[in-house]
């Protein structure tokens, strides 16, 4: 998850290192906020589902991240 950012952490696009920071922080926060979740109901969901789950979150971060840093840059 952080090799995007620091990948990034040279271009010269501050949209591009705002979409990637905004997706990278998001993805280590679904991803470690999935496990207790689940874990404090009763839902049986497998590994991958919740991989799943997680992809689908993240994807959907960047679709919103992507026309709002353009918005506001």
């Amino acid at each position: 998850m952080f090799l995007p950012a620091t990948l990034a952490a040279g271009h010269e696009s501050i949209e591009l290192r705002m979409i990637i920071a905004i997706i990278c922080v998001s993805a280590i926060i679904f991803f470690s906020a999935l496990v207790p979740c689940l874990l404090a109901t009763s839902i049986p969901l497998r590994l991958r589902d919740m991989v799943a789950i997680w992809f689908i979150r993240v994807a959907l971060t960047i679709l919103i991240a992507t026309p709002l840093v353009s918005l506001l840059m």
